[in-house]
This record gives structure tokens, sequence and C-alpha cells, in this order.
């Protein structure tokens, strides 16, 4: 489609960005959690993610799971696509895919309590530079094949605490996913989104909004062990996505 020149003004990119941040912040994963009767901010992980939904179990927990992980993902790369068919300037259309992964985080209908925004990062960062989003994820893959293959041990039951056993493979593959991503493009002489030339700012603000998340969610286990009671709390929110190292 052939961008007109000059059509593309402030009042255009004010309406593509609220649009997709309330996209964003459509929370389909929690009404599919609460069609099956679960409110998936008080059970699991506590995450309003597809794989909180997937612990629901049984052909119906996958397959409701499978629909809001795409759901979701299309939340970061839905906004840029449609940004770039309108005739948005690149790096527009790629700050569109950051705010739909903003409202993935924290969407107005839960009160700014959503997911991690892990699959809204993957599409937005799929239309951002194909080649950089292929790099970073690598980590992710690798971080759910060690989390399958000691899945057995993982399966063993609650910890002397309670609380069950945990992977720290993948909250991990997803945090070095999310910092190798704006590096990746960096060392790209070209950064792209469908040809076009971004800014740079544009993929550092994705990783961001990722690692933010990270740092000011709500975990489950904040009230035991919250960064006032573990000093080393906020790097193990950033590494594994909770207070504790187990």
């Amino acid at each position: 489609m052939t961008r007109a020149k000059g059509a593309w003004g402030p009042g255009r990119t004010a309406a593509l960005w609220t649009g997709a941040y309330l996209y964003g912040s459509t929370p389909l994963v929690y009404w599919l959690g609460r069609r099956a009767r679960v409110d998936l901010r008080a059970t699991g992980s506590g995450n309003v993610g597809a794989t909180n939904l997937l612990q629901l179990g049984g052909r119906w927990g996958k397959a409701l799971a499978l629909v809001g992980w795409l759901f979701d993902a299309s939340k970061g790369a839905l906004p840029p696509a449609l940004a770039l068919a309108l005739g948005a300037p690149p790096t527009t259309a790629a700050l569109a895919g950051v705010l739909g992964a903003a409202g993935q985080c924290w969407p107005a209908p839960l009160r700014f309590r959503g997911g991690r925004g892990i699959s809204a990062f993957v599409g937005a960062a799929a239309l951002m530079d194909p080649v950089a989003w292929g790099v970073s994820l690598t980590p992710m893959i690798v971080g759910s094949t060690w989390r399958v293959l000691g899945k057995r041990r993982a399966a063993g039951g609650d910890g002397q605490d309670g609380r069950p056993n945990r992977s720290r493979s993948v909250p991990l593959g997803c945090f070095v996913a999310a910092a190798l991503f704006p590096l990746a493009c960096g060392l790209r002489s070209v950064r792209s989104v469908r040809g076009g030339r971004i800014s740079p700012l544009a993929p550092l603000a994705l990783s961001a909004v990722i690692l933010l998340r990270r740092l000011t969610a709500a975990l489950p286990d904040d009230a035991v062990a919250g960064p006032r009671q573990q000093p080393h709390a906020l790097l193990y929110r950033l590494l594994y996505d909770r207070n504790t190292r187990d």
C-alpha cells in the first residue's frame, strides 16, 4: 500500500496509540478464566496470563490457554501491522506495539493488574525486527525445554514452606529474551518494521515495559517474602519473576 506523504499527523498518532493501548487492555484471558469459573488473580501464580490459564488442565484448559495466548500475542503485533497499512511512520507503528504490550501488563478494566506481557512482547518484536526477534526467542525456547526436561522433579509437590515448586528456567529465559532484544536490534545495521527504519527507542521501550512489569507486579509470596523481608527480592523479580530464588 502506498503511503501518502504528509498525511500522518499528531492527531492520528494519538488515536493510534490510544487504540493500541485499549486493545492491549482487553482482558480476554481473564474473561476466559471467569467463563471456566476461575479468577486467575486468585489462583496459581496470580498472573492474568495464558500460562496460568493452562493450569486449569485438560483439553478445556489447553484450548482456552491457546486462544488466550494468540490473542495476547496479537496485542503486540496487530496495532503496528494496522498502523503500517494505514500509512503510519515505522517508529510510530512500532511504538503502537509497545502500547499494546503495556495494555496487557496494565489493563484499565482490571484496575491495571494484568499479565507479564511476554506474549505481546513476542508479537511486537516480530514486527519490529524479525531477525532480532528470532534471536530473542532462543533463551525462551531453551528455558521452556529445560522446564519440560525437569518437569518430573518439579511435579514432586509442595515444598516445606507450603508453596509449589516453581520453574526458574522459564522466567529466566523470558528475562534474557527481553534484555537481549534491544541489544540484537542495535547490533544489526538495519532495524526495521517490514523494511522501514525505526528508532532504537522502540525496542528499548518494549523491553522496559516487560522488565518494569516484573518489578511492580503483585506476587503471591509478597505477604511473606516481600522486598522488605528479602534484600535481593528486586533482583529475583527480574530474574525469576518472584521475590525469592525458590
